[in-house]
């Protein structure tokens, strides 16, 4: 697997040996597929190297002994620079049960999502640099746009935020929806869906995203010949809107 043939032509600065390993010597696995590109925020304002330093530490969220190195393959910082940070063979641990074939990109930044909203968005330069680099990574390992997922598919709903959900969701769909201004809050979202008459019997609109809300959002999705992930993306918060409006109408 040739890591460089995969970034031809993108604008990217190679942190795989800038960026320090974890001491006790720790290596990542190796692997020959990438069948899937994961992305991902650090949920943090942090720099890449105070991330790459918490990672390789012990007892952090993943590993009591540190990583071997950031958990990423590619990240993008603020002002849309792109960091190469380990080897595409190199199966890192950035995504449970997806790491041996998933290449994994972060966004840097603690963003606003499904059950976080204390944050802030990406930049339009960080928007920019996602979308150019997921043209570029499907071209080069000859992926489909399917082959593109969220944090989110795999149980972090707020991972990477609702403004990269909608560019990932666009890759997949073919087309990004605006918001609707309506639906930013996930108490929003459940009052939409009561109104719809898919009910919430035991915590109603509380306004937290757990399984109840998880799987009226999957029936939703599912009568509506949606993408099934029970997160509510672009695509599902502009169908929950021309919904709710039908309705009133």
């Amino acid at each position: 697997m040739d890591t460089l043939n995969g970034m031809k032509s993108v604008d990217y600065k190679d942190y795989r040996n800038i960026l320090p390993y974890n001491k006790f010597g720790k290596k990542w696995g190796k692997r020959s597929i990438i069948d899937k590109i994961i992305v991902h925020q650090s949920l943090s304002d942090g720099t890449l190297k105070a991330i790459n330093n918490y990672l390789i530490s012990p007892n952090n969220h993943i590993s009591e002994s540190g990583c071997p190195h950031i958990c990423y393959h590619l990240c993008i910082g603020k002002d849309g620079s792109i960091y190469l940070c380990n080897n595409f063979e190199d199966e890192t641990w950035h995504t449970k049960g997806q790491n041996s074939k998933g290449l994994a990109i972060c966004i840097l930044g603690n963003f606003n999502g499904v059950g976080w909203n204390k944050g802030h968005n990406p930049t339009k330069a960080q928007e920019d640099s996602l979308s150019n680099l997921l043209k570029h990574l499907i071209t080069n390992l000859s992926l489909s746009p399917m082959s593109i997922y969220g944090h989110y598919y795999y149980g972090k709903p707020a991972c990477p935020g609702y403004s990269l959900s909608n560019i990932v969701e666009g890759f997949r769909r073919g087309v990004i929806i605006n918001n609707p201004t309506e639906f930013k809050t996930i108490k929003d979202i459940q009052n939409a869906l009561i109104s719809l008459k898919y009910e919430l019997p035991k915590y109603g609109s509380d306004g937290v995203y757990r399984e109840e809300t998880k799987t009226a959002i999957v029936k939703f999705q599912f009568d509506n010949q949606l993408n099934i992930s029970g997160y509510p993306n672009e695509e599902t918060r502009a169908l929950l809107y021309i919904k709710i409006h039908d309705v009133k109408e």
